[in-house]
């Protein structure tokens, strides 16, 4: 299955993807640094600045298979640093998407 990534951040949903089995075609990431981060995990992967660049020019009808995206940075700003990490920190966003990921790997087949 191949997934196209919105709003990418570092990484950490397409990490789950992948080793759900899922093959990262395109990711999209505004911010510079984690831009770097990403050429550093997923190598060879096109990286947008911009997701008004990410379209048909780049991908064709039957190309992609999911868009998957990511969190805004402010979506929970309301939320201290401790609840927001003890609720939606990588140590469990990771395993969790990574068992979405094969889920829908499972129903696909």
């Amino acid at each position: 299955m191949r997934v196209l990534s919105l709003f990418s951040g570092i990484g950490g949903f397409d990490l789950a993807f992948t080793r759900a089995g899922m093959e990262c075609v395109g990711m999209c990431e505004i911010d510079k640094n984690c831009q770097d981060v990403l050429h550093k995990r997923f190598p060879g992967v096109p990286i947008y600045d911009d997701v008004k660049e990410v379209g048909a020019k780049q991908y064709e009808r039957g190309t992609i298979d999911l868009i998957a995206g990511g969190f805004p940075d402010d979506w929970n700003d309301w939320l201290s640093d401790s609840v927001r990490y003890r609720q939606f920190g990588n140590a469990v966003a990771v395993p969790v998407v990574e068992w979405i990921g094969k889920r829908i790997m499972e129903a696909k087949r």
